[in-house]
């Protein structure tokens, strides 16, 4: 995923509309973002971060306040990025939950949450609604939330968070970012086969002891070849016995035709 511009309005410190063109770093495949403290960094990662899933990395999204305190009272925290995945680009556009004054009379009114995503090559809405829209991104880039902001988009003191995690998570996270699923198919086809054959040779080693008894294949087998001898001397001493059988034989006949 490389992102390709982005809008923010009424979002954290930012009063007004800002935009922040990533085009205008080229082909780098790593940029930097700094400045002095609040100057609004990890704003723009939360921009990003609650354009493509609705909610903002670590501690602060359990209580998100995302509206600028300075902005007009009807004015919604609103967010648009776009960004390429592959041949496709991809707009994604979401405004936060807020409270504004009622029209009429006292007192506030909430407004909900509102998301759209849309393919840009063709136009077409790919989602509405804020469910439906995260739902989407998650299955267009292959992430959730938490791993987005572990191994694609690391804000301050994130890096850490994913460096101590335990193997297990950081296999699984590890292993969607490299694309290993075809790996781990492979190993569970091989493991099948594995079960497959260690019963097919239950089996058979079953079947042979009841057959043979507790009598080894070693032992079995010398038991054979001295089989084998004995019938060779044994069919040896039958074909010298056939052919004195002959000369008894014509030595009978011949005594009864003196007779």
């Amino acid at each position: 995923m490389r992102p390709l511009d982005l809008e923010i309005t009424a979002f954290g410190p930012y009063v007004g509309t800002q935009r922040v063109d990533f085009r205008d770093l080229g082909g780098s495949d790593l940029f930097l973002i700094h400045g002095p403290t609040g100057a609004g960094k990890t704003t723009l990662f939360d921009a990003i971060v609650f354009a493509l899933y609705g909610t903002v990395p670590g501690t602060r999204g359990e209580k998100p306040r995302l509206k600028c305190d300075l902005a007009a009272p009807a004015e919604a925290p609103r967010v648009v990025f776009r960004f390429a995945l592959g041949p496709e680009v991809y707009r994604v556009e979401r405004a936060a939950a807020f409270s504004r004054p009622k029209q009429r009379g006292s007192g506030e009114t909430q407004e909900d949450a509102t998301a759209r995503l849309r393919r840009e090559r063709d136009g077409e809405v790919l989602a509405t609604r804020a469910g439906r829209v995260t739902a989407a991104l998650e299955e267009l880039l292959g992430f959730t939330a938490e791993q987005f902001t572990q191994v694609v988009l690391l804000p301050q003191g994130e890096f850490k968070k994913f460096l101590v995690a335990d193997s297990r998570e950081r296999e699984g996270l590890l292993g969607k970012l490299f694309g290993t699923g075809v790996y781990a198919e492979v190993e569970r086809l091989l493991e099948t086969r594995l079960k497959a054959l260690k019963v097919r040779h239950a089996d058979v080693e079953s079947r042979r002891r009841e057959k043979l008894g507790a009598e080894e294949p070693e032992a079995l087998v010398a038991r054979v070849q001295a089989c084998g001898a004995e019938r060779a001397a044994a069919a040896a001493e039958e074909a010298r016995r056939a052919v004195e059988d002959v000369g008894c034989e014509r030595g009978l006949a011949e005594g009864l035709a003196l007779a």
